[in-house]
């Protein structure tokens, strides 16, 4: 059995080239959240992206000092990589169908690749109890019964549409009401008249894919470039803290030190 918790802040070792090709920084599962499809690595590095993914299979030695694989080459980026639809949801909130809180998860327990426990302030639940779940909420269904779900339905079809649309026509053609009702209409919107409206993006979190991080504390003080403390051994990880390593490109040092 391995804890999620566990292999955050591993050094991943590569055995081919005798390097370290980064740190373990989460887990990303299937839909269902039965099975850990990619292990989320963070890249020390200037010349390469900030993350790349290598997949579960392909990791040995998950309970020892260091993940283990044989060649850097397994190793795969956001921009060629076919992302799962969810990641690991540590710390996400929890409540059950009728929307009791069930407190927060603390730890997902793993055997090989298979989820065996959500594990939350209240207890342990199974993949099976899962009911739905975002990166920031999972519901349970702890009633022991199925609870079937409301689906969004699926819109008209256009053609299917239209085909109503003009038997409402010929229905009311020849009414009083729709003659005097009648507007027409210009078949085509002059340019000026037309106005474009952009929605402002939405700006995410500070703490971002190192969400794992926050309430941990620093086991040892990481220093900035001119090796003045820049977070105190002890420090407790906030949003704050997060951005403050984000700045000075100490993240991978931060997760290594998080205890």
């Amino acid at each position: 059995m391995t804890k999620l918790s566990e292999l955050a802040g591993k050094p991943l070792l590569a055995l081919e080239t005798a390097e370290i090709a980064g740190t373990v920084g989460g887990v990303l599962f299937d839909a269902k959240m039965r099975t850990a499809r990619f292990l989320k690595i963070f890249c020390d590095s200037d010349t390469e992206p900030e993350f790349c993914y290598v997949e579960f299979r392909r990791v040995k030695n998950l309970s020892s000092d260091a993940c283990v694989i044989d060649g850097r080459g397994v190793l795969s980026y956001e921009w060629n990589t076919a992302q799962p639809e969810n990641t690991g949801v540590m710390n996400a909130v929890c409540y059950n169908q009728d929307g009791v809180f069930l407190g927060h998860v603390r730890d997902i327990v793993l055997s090989a690749n298979l989820v065996q426990y959500i594990q939350t302030c209240r207890g342990e639940f199974t993949p099976a109890q899962i009911l739905s779940y975002s990166e920031k909420v999972v519901v349970f269904n702890d009633t022991g019964k199925p609870v079937k779900l409301t689906r969004k339905k699926s819109a008209v079809p256009l053609k299917r549409a239209a085909e109503l649309t003009q038997q409402t026509v010929s229905v009311h053609a020849d009414t009083p009401s729709a003659a005097e009702t009648a507007v027409s209409r210009p078949s085509r919107v002059p340019p000026e008249a037309t106005q474009v409206i952009r929605s402002p993006q939405k700006e995410s979190s500070e703490s971002g894919v190192y969400y794992f991080l926050l309430g941990k504390k620093i086991s040892r003080p990481i220093k900035d470039e001119q090796g003045a403390i820049l977070i105190k051994e002890n420090a407790q990880i906030t949003e704050d803290v997060i951005a403050l390593a984000r700045k000075h490109g100490k993240l991978v040092q931060l997760a290594l030190y998080a205890d």
